[in-house]
């Protein structure tokens, strides 16, 4: 898979959530209301009411059970629509500049020319030191008159024309070259940093609450470096910790 695959999979998975945004929760509520039934629990609890206005009614106080529980759905779905748009918003950015050459068909059809030209364009200003943009767009313009009289050679894939064109050496087309290597060597997956505790909450012993900074960094370094601490024998660390203990400075 390609990272111009994976945006186009990701645009319809985020178009999925807000397709189904009501029936999935008019669905969930109902049939937790036909389980409520069959299994005699209320579905209304007690309405926490809030202190009434001048003009308010007593209902306009709270929300129903059904009323809250749709609520609630509804929020989870948008912060996920919310949460797939910014973590993956930067991959839609990075197929909008390189996602045309995937297409190999339409990279080289006359029909969209001008599309082409646009594109590269957009490159070119993203990559002002590696590519031109009218140079690109000529280029090609030449790779495709250049496939029409080889037919056999007629490339599947971006790293099929790669090849072709690296075939020619290196000064046939260097901004369409240099364009397919930009874009084969970017990864599909998207990571981030994030912090972790795992090592603290494996060490969780009745002394962790009182023991000091120090100690406690050193109990995660050997929890962290577990391989290497059980390739090492600690007698002979003790004996070497005690003889060194035991040596007497000469004044």
């Amino acid at each position: 898979m390609n990272f111009h695959d994976a945006a186009l999979d990701l645009e319809g998975l985020q178009q999925r959530p807000s397709s189904i945004r009501e029936d999935v929760c008019i669905t969930a509520v109902n049939a937790a209301k036909v389980l409520c039934e069959k299994l005699g629990i209320r579905i209304e609890g007690r309405i926490k009411r809030r202190k009434q206005m001048p003009g308010e009614n007593a209902g306009d106080a709270g929300l129903a059970a059904v009323e809250e529980i749709t609520r609630i759905m509804k929020s989870v779905i948008d912060r996920l629509i919310q949460e797939m748009t910014t973590r993956f918003g930067r991959l839609k950015t990075l197929d909008e500049k390189f996602g045309f050459q995937f297409n190999i068909s339409k990279l080289f059809a006359n029909d969209t020319s001008n599309d082409i030209q646009q594109h590269c364009a957009t490159l070119a200003d993203f990559y002002k030191t590696d590519i031109d943009g009218t140079e690109l767009f000529v280029e090609i313009s030449d790779c495709s008159m250049l496939l029409k009289t080889r037919p056999d050679a007629t490339p599947s894939s971006p790293l099929e024309l790669l090849s072709f064109i690296i075939s020619y050496g290196n000064g046939i087309f260097p901004n369409l070259r240099i364009a397919l290597q930009i874009m084969l060597t970017i990864s599909v997956s998207v990571a981030s940093c994030e912090r972790s505790f795992s090592k603290l909450k494996i060490i969780l012993t009745y002394l962790r609450a009182s023991m000091g900074q120090e100690r406690l960094s050193d109990l995660a370094l050997l929890s962290i470096e577990k391989e290497l601490v059980e390739t090492i024998n600690f007698d002979d660390v003790i004996d070497n910790f005690a003889s060194a203990r035991s040596r007497k400075v000469v004044l």
